[in-house]
């Protein structure tokens, strides 16, 4: 009977056990499956937010004293829904001053509150505040997908709180209220092109810049502290059939909307190329410059850069080997998705991240200065004296007049928007007139003479005339040919 016992017990004992592992494994499972665009699509409307470092949080002490290190950290806080989020904890932070680098993502769908930030010290029986300041009021009303910086004062809530006068605080924040994957309905009738007047200067080399949008894009431009997430090269290849030149872009991305690769013949996640002009009009983004180089490259670069491209397109296993230092701006972002959202450490679920890593040999190729220093953000390759200003080449088109009245002026916010191209309202159908392409209508309904579409009862007598025509038609062939009158009326009728 003990026997017994002890053998059910140890049964049980693994049996819960097991029971317990095999939750924690389908739970690890089920975040592995997760993807950005999973965690992004949780809220409509969202505000992040990036503290960056503080200041002058402890007041000096006079003749050379130093103040004593204290552990820091931030609160998040949403004053409508008391909601905090709070920062890691800083240990010993000299001087009164830290740097966090440390991403908040949060849902202000519901509501648009007031978002503060405070700066506390941890004590071992009682934490000790040391400021507080207001973000922003009402967040709903930014710019969408725009970058922002401020430097706040931090300033006492009550009377007996003791605040440093020169406490500072970095922060950068964007609103963001679009989906990560692309919506219904045509890009090309939401957004406004200005390219045509340089579709001619349009050269290999030149690079193609995207504001985007998403959980990465906007980590992306908010540790930049610019309107920049990715960007692409522009490259002159030989299509695949007809062996004439055309212009592609060469991308690393996700390939979230699944654009067709003409070279693989397929949608593909990884290093892919599109046709230029149709990837401008389809890349689900908030707006897209266009980076002319200065000079055009010798044949000889061309030769090699091409070489490179094919190398790159058709190498499996590019993304093996390639990793991040610990401070590079990627491997903060990757750690923040990571730890954050249980997001797996897989290249294919946060392929943007790599895109600077990948094509450094091809900007090492493009760059005319040989001492060519690889950098790690996309904003550091736009600004390399190889390219001349960016031109904004498409931007979403206004909801209404009074919405245009109310949006700042290019270049207010943090991201600086650049100059603009020759503004013609480049629609869809406008671009395929100039690329000698005749669009085809899917539906084609009549309409009245005062331009309305007519109603049922409108339609029935137009419906009727055909048959009407061809009765008459049956007639006068039937005049001409009185032996054989069956046969052509029917064949007419049928016709």
């Amino acid at each position: 009977r003990k026997v017994n016992q002890a053998q059910t017990h140890t049964h049980n004992a693994s049996h819960k056990s097991s029971t317990k592992i095999l939750q924690e494994m389908s739970l690890a499972k089920k975040a592995a499956r997760n993807d950005t665009a999973d965690v992004w699509e949780q809220a409509w409307k969202k505000l992040v937010v990036y503290i960056r470092e503080a200041s002058g949080l402890v007041a000096d002490l006079g003749d050379g004293k130093a103040a004593k290190a204290k552990d820091l950290y931030v609160k998040v806080i949403s004053q409508k829904d008391s909601s905090v989020a709070q920062s890691r904890v800083l240990k010993k932070c000299a001087n009164g001053a830290g740097t966090w680098n440390q991403f908040f993502v949060l849902d202000i769908s519901e509501e648009n509150p007031t978002i503060s930030v405070e700066v506390w010290a941890k004590g071992r029986f009682k934490d000790t505040f040391l400021g507080r300041a207001v973000l922003v009021e009402k967040p709903l009303g930014l710019t969408p997908e725009e970058v922002y910086e401020a430097e706040l004062n931090l300033q006492p809530t009550k009377p007996k709180d003791k605040v440093s006068k020169d406490a500072r605080m970095q922060v950068r924040f964007l609103f963001s209220d679009q989906h990560e994957t692309l919506a219904d309905g045509n890009p090309n009738l939401r957004n406004r092109f200005d390219y045509d007047a340089h579709l001619r200067e349009f050269k290999s080399g030149d690079l193609i810049a995207y504001s985007g949008i998403g959980l990465v894009a906007s980590l992306a431009k908010l540790e930049s502290n610019s309107c920049f997430s990715n960007l692409g090269i522009v490259v002159k290849l030989p299509n695949k059939y007809t062996d004439r030149n055309e212009l592609y872009l060469l991308e690393v991305t996700r390939n979230l909307d699944s654009l067709f690769d003409p070279f693989s013949d397929s949608p593909r996640n990884g290093v892919c190329l599109f046709r230029l002009f149709e990837r401008i009009h389809q890349v689900h983004a908030h707006k897209v410059y266009w980076i002319p180089r200065v000079k055009e490259m010798p044949n000889e670069k061309k030769e090699r850069f091409v070489d490179w491209v094919f190398c790159a397109h058709a190498k499996a296993t590019i993304f093996d080997n390639v990793g991040f230092y610990a401070e590079s701006p990627a491997q903060q972002i990757l750690t923040y998705i990571t730890h954050q959202f249980k997001i797996a450490k897989n290249w294919q679920r946060v392929t943007e991240l790599y895109a600077i890593r990948i094509l450094r040999e091809a900007f090492s190729i493009l760059q005319s200065d040989p001492d060519f220093d690889p950098v790690d953000r996309v904003s550091d390759i736009v600004a390399l004296p190889t390219y001349s200003a960016p031109v904004l080449i498409r931007e979403p088109k206004p909801s209404d007049p009074a919405a245009v009245s109310a949006q700042p002026a290019f270049g207010t916010s943090a991201s600086g928007v650049p100059r603009r191209a020759y503004s013609s309202h480049l629609d869809f159908f406008h671009w395929q007139q100039i690329t000698k392409r005749t669009p085809q209508l899917l539906v084609s309904q009549p309409t009245t003479a005062g331009g309305a579409l007519p109603t049922a009862q409108a339609l029935k007598p137009a419906a009727a005339k055909p048959a009407a025509a061809a009765t008459t038609a049956a007639a006068s062939v039937a005049e001409k040919h009185e032996e054989k009158v069956d046969e052509p009326a029917t064949a007419v009728v049928a016709a």
